[in-house]
């Protein structure tokens, strides 16, 4: 099985979303195989990176693994079945390397990206969701254009990925919750 390291294109802009500011992103590049031919073939890519995430309570760092799939059949894209293998796996950490959360997101459908999300003091992980759909819109979105994160009873908080992108949060939130997530 070949194998071959592909470098990004270049570093992307911080992104903001009220009192939160990423860094800039650390970006070890991508690790790509494949193995085929014209009838068939299939492989896979690894993108390790990071960031650090400035919250008003302190800095947190983030390692992130973004993981992909793919095949091809006679030269149409196949999309693999859903699995367990996440397409999105980060941790993140305090200033004091104290670990203060998870996020883990699934492909489902090659396109829809679901997971959960655990933070310090949380009893349980929260549900996250893409969301495709923009109101007024009358297609859906390929890329998300935001996510929901959701307990059980409802959705808590939507971030939204486009434009300036924005973080809302339901009205029974509290500060201390949203300030975990």
């Amino acid at each position: 099985m070949g194998g071959r390291r592909q470098q990004s294109a270049g570093a992307l802009a911080p992104i903001a979303f009220g009192p939160y500011t990423t860094g800039p992103l650390r970006d070890r590049g991508t690790l790509s195989a494949s193995r085929g031919d014209d009838d068939f073939g299939a492989g896979f890519s690894w993108r390790p990176f990071g960031f650090t995430l400035t919250t008003p309570d302190g800095e947190i760092a983030a390692a992130c693994h973004a993981f992909r799939l793919g095949a091809h059949l006679r030269g149409v894209e196949v999309e693999p079945p859903d699995s367990s293998l996440p397409a999105l796996l980060c941790g993140f950490e305090d200033a004091a390397g104290e670990e203060v959360g998870t996020l883990r997101l699934e492909l489902r459908r090659g396109r829809d990206y679901v997971g959960t999300l655990t933070a310090a003091g949380l009893d349980r992980p929260l549900a996250v969701r893409s969301i495709h759909q923009v109101e007024g819109s009358r297609l859906p979105w390929e890329a998300p254009a935001g996510y929901e994160i959701a307990r059980v009873g409802g959705a808590i908080a939507a971030v939204e990925t486009i434009g300036r992108g924005a973080v809302r949060f339901a009205p029974e939130v509290g500060p201390e919750l949203a300030d975990r997530l």
